[in-house]
């Protein structure tokens, strides 16, 4: 067999097939197809029911309508946490049990080109942890590049494809992804989102301003913060509309208003005027399995 390298033109392994390294057949050039691949199949965490609040922390922030956050399992009560109790994070132990692994000599040196949509695992240049991660992009970002989304985070990044290794089942298996989509529910917003220039008499209108001060906005109110969710409806596919709630305070302080009030968002619904469930109750919730209704 002859086995080719694909960033190298017209160049041959001498090693052949021997080689330690996953090249590509040259007749094979877009596919992988001796090679196992993990794509599809995903492992989600259990999804709350329509009208049902939840503990959230917001990990990623698209717009400050579009974003992803973690929902603190129902056996959990924040307030263990931030008073630092001796409670397991399951996320945190098995990115441990990822560093283990793929910091050995032999994962280190593993090098395969991805297909996209393959889960992989990651090391991660912000967070020089291994996470799981899903590959979105390839050739299209660099040289040698790929874009990965981060299943855990919801946060995208540009990656080199040395850092990709092959995704151990196990770290799969082991815990639901934990990165929820969401989207603000009954708030839209109050700037048009526009594919062309807009101008007044001369003068051009910076709409990216807008949308960027309205989500450093939405970033201060919802930075590093347990909040509540909660669940006003579930779209296909999975991601979750909600209203989301700041609990850090006495008063709870509905962020879809605080959008409002600041002229940033305007109102599609009537939105509630309080939010009468503890944070500190919720640890006692139940989720509903997905494909259970």
């Amino acid at each position: 067999k002859q086995w080719y390298q694909r960033r190298v033109r017209g160049r041959r392994c001498y090693k052949g097939s021997q080689c330690r390294y996953l090249h590509q057949k040259k007749s094979d050039f877009h596919s992988l197809q001796s090679e196992q691949a993990m794509v599809i199949q995903e492992n989600k965490p259990p999804s709350p029911t329509n009208d049902m609040p939840v503990i959230v922390q917001v990990t990623s922030v698209l717009t400050p309508f579009h974003f992803w956050a973690q929902i603190l399992p129902h056996d959990i009560n924040p307030g263990a946490i931030e008073q630092e109790t001796d409670v397991s994070d399951p996320l945190a132990e098995l990115t441990k049990k990822m560093n283990s692994l793929y910091r050995y000599k032999g994962y280190r040196e593993t090098k395969y080109y991805p297909a996209i949509g393959e889960i992989v695992a990651v090391k991660s240049i912000a967070a020089d942890n291994y996470r799981r991660s899903r590959v979105t992009e390839t050739d299209e970002v660099g040289e040698g590049m790929c874009k990965v989304f981060h299943l855990d985070y919801g946060t995208f990044e540009i990656v080199h494809e040395k850092s990709l290794r092959i995704m151990d089942p196990a770290f799969i298996k082991e815990l639901p992804f934990q990165a929820q989509e969401m989207f603000l529910a009954d708030v839209k917003p109050a700037y048009p989102i526009d594919s062309e220039p807009v101008f007044v008499g001369t003068e051009k209108i910076n709409r990216d301003s807008e949308e960027a001060a309205a989500r450093e906005f939405f970033l201060n109110k919802v930075s590093g913060k347990w909040m509540i969710a909660k669940v006003i409806e579930r779209r296909p596919g999975g991601p979750l509309c909600v209203h989301l709630w700041d609990c850090s305070a006495d008063n709870y302080v509905s962020i879809n208003k605080e959008l409002v009030r600041e002229g940033y968002a305007d109102t599609v619904y009537q939105l509630p005027d309080e939010l009468t469930t503890d944070c500190g109750t919720l640890a006692s919730s139940s989720y509903q399995p997905i494909g259970s209704d």
